[in-house]
């Protein structure tokens, strides 16, 4: 089953016996699962504007030395997953099922459904109001960051760079 940490909490007020109706929740109560029922796929949303700093590549699966995520966000549907990165507005497209890892980027050879995705992403961008960020960081260093580069390659990175 898809789940997400946004299940937790309605499961949670549910095994409680906490019945407010007025309390609207986007996750869903998942105490159907563990009885054995099946939920339909349903399609989840990421959005994440911000950055978070790296603190070990070789733990988090980091291919950037300052940063572990960018910012940017994710539509998953069926088996696939599209990631947008605000930056540059690089997209890459991943199936799920067959590629875990997310190693295989589909995005230039599975056109159709990087368009689809892209569209749906959007869509609920557009209808959660879901800020993404416009200006340029003044402060940051192209130069020091492609310096940092080597780090990765070499697999030196064991702690959080500043």
């Amino acid at each position: 089953e898809r789940v997400s940490n946004i299940d937790f909490f309605p499961t949670i007020k549910k095994i409680i016996g906490h019945e407010n109706k007025n309390l609207h929740l986007d996750g869903l109560d998942l105490n159907p699962i563990f009885k054995g029922k099946t939920f339909e796929n349903r399609t989840l949303f990421y959005h994440f504007p911000i950055y978070l700093q790296a603190y070990n590549v070789h733990l988090d699966n980091g291919t950037d030395p300052l940063f572990r995520t960018r910012p940017g966000s994710v539509i998953i549907k069926d088996n696939w997953k599209l990631h947008h990165y605000f930056e540059d507005g690089k997209i890459e497209l991943y199936n799920i099922e067959e590629d875990i890892s997310e190693s295989t980027d589909l995005s230039k050879t599975n056109l159709e459904k990087t368009k689809e995705l892209y569209h749906d992403l959007n869509k609920w961008r557009e209808a959660n109001n879901a800020p993404i960020p416009s200006e340029k960081n003044s402060k940051y260093d192209q130069k020091f960051v492609d310096s940092l580069n080597f780090l990765i390659i070499n697999k030196n990175i064991t702690r959080r760079v500043n």
